[in-house]
């Protein structure tokens, strides 16, 4: 009996729950799995709490706290073998997303930096360790040491978000003070 009032709640309330799934993941493909949890949501819950909203005729609220329970734990995992993971559970880097975007700018960047002569590239780092060691010692470290950000900022313990402004504002620097020769 309880199944078969999940089953037709499901269907009749479906772009309903869609919404809130997509609104949740912003459209990621994470959307579709965290509806998929919601069935199965459902049948975690006792029987007598689904007839009770079912009763009430508020069991698409109870269907909305169980998202929002299951989308609060998406992160949630446990290393040991034995422990249980968010089904939603996602490996979220980020950081080796952006340090791959910063690559690819790298790259046109050290087509510009090759056509500079190496004297006056060297002129320009120095004064730029002249105004700003900080910048300079980042720069160097992403550029010559070819060591990416992500990995500064664990060595370091200095803010990802901070190493990368820092490193695209000497970029700029860098190009606008070489661009005029």
């Amino acid at each position: 009996m309880v199944k078969d009032l999940i089953d037709r709640h499901i269907v009749e309330y479906e772009r309903y729950y869609k919404s809130i799934c997509y609104s949740y993941y912003n459209g990621r493909y994470l959307y579709e799995d965290l509806f998929q949890e919601l069935y199965i949501g459902f049948f975690n819950c006792k029987e007598d709490v689904i007839l009770k909203f079912s009763n009430g005729n508020r069991l698409n609220y109870l269907g909305a706290l169980i998202l929002r329970n299951l989308f609060s734990k998406r992160g949630y995992h446990k290393k040991h073998i034995d422990g249980q993971t968010s089904p939603l559970f996602e490996l979220s880097n980020v950081s080796e997303l952006v340090d791959k975007r910063i690559v690819d700018e790298d790259d046109e960047f050290t087509k510009f930096i090759d056509s500079i002569p190496t004297e006056l590239i060297e002129q320009k780092m120095n004064e730029l360790y002249q105004k700003d060691w900080f910048s300079h010692d980042v720069f160097k470290r992403v550029v010559i040491e070819d060591e990416n950000i992500y990995q500064l900022s664990k060595n370091t313990t200095i803010n990802r978000k901070y190493l990368t402004e820092n490193f695209n504002e000497t970029k700029a620097y860098l190009r606008k003070q070489l661009s005029d020769f």
